[in-house]
């Protein structure tokens, strides 16, 4: 029975996140590439007590141009309870504001889902828009990351109400030599009530879900 339960929460808390924490903020220069690794995710009661659901996840970046990167993500924590989560797309920096430290980036791509049990697959299509200002060794980002699903039905084969899934988030950086460190807060899926799933998320009142991440990325390149 706890088994069982302890599935159903990961499960279910994989079909509202995105991999990992926004691992592209700022532009990678052509040939640079960028390990990443994310701990955390919504904020869900577990035995009375509301914690962020210990999820860990790996990233890989590759900088095609000065301004445009390849990425993708897996979970690993899932893996543990048979579950496999990936995710990729590509980065554009159209923008950038030089006096203001500042710029904006767009990512679309994909998310990959499944326990590897009939029906489970999920490809869903993803974007991710956001912007970054950057203040010494320091940077902060804000944006809005999205899921789209197209399938008429769910996962638990109920019907599929709700086709645009997003998650606000808010985060800051911080920049030593090859190194960098992020704590990122999202907001899944405000436009929705948390109330009625079989895991207890909280959220601003009954809607959305809180969630926390740390992350630490490592360039190899030669940006420093």
């Amino acid at each position: 029975m706890k088994k069982t339960v302890t599935l159903t929460i990961v499960f279910f808390a994989l079909l509202l996140l995105s991999c990992t924490a926004v691992r592209n903020v700022k532009p990678l220069n052509k040939g640079d590439s960028r390990i990443s690794l994310s701990f955390g995710g919504p904020i869900t009661e577990v035995a009375g007590t509301n914690i962020p659901l210990p999820l860990l996840n790996v990233g890989y970046s590759y900088g095609v141009y000065d301004d445009v990167s390849i990425e993708s993500g897996m979970a690993l924590t899932d893996l543990l309870f048979g579950v496999m989560h990936i995710d990729g797309g590509i980065t554009f920096h159209p923008l950038t504001i030089e006096k203001w430290n500042a710029g904006a980036y767009v990512s679309p791509g994909f998310v990959l889902t499944t326990n590897f049990k009939e029906d489970s697959f999920r490809l869903l299509p993803a974007l991710n828009l956001g912007w970054y200002w950057e203040h010494k060794k320091s940077f902060f980002y804000t944006g809005v990351d999205s899921w789209f699903e197209f399938r008429n039905k769910r996962t638990d084969q109920n019907p599929q109400k709700n086709r645009w899934l997003p998650a606000l988030y808010l985060g800051y950086g911080l920049n030593h030599n090859t190194w960098c460190f992020q704590v990122e807060g999202r907001l899944f899926t405000p436009h929705l009530k948390n109330s009625g799933r079989p895991v207890n998320n909280q959220g601003i009142g009954q809607h959305g879900i809180w969630g926390i991440y740390i992350g630490v990325n490592r360039s190899f390149g030669g940006r420093k």
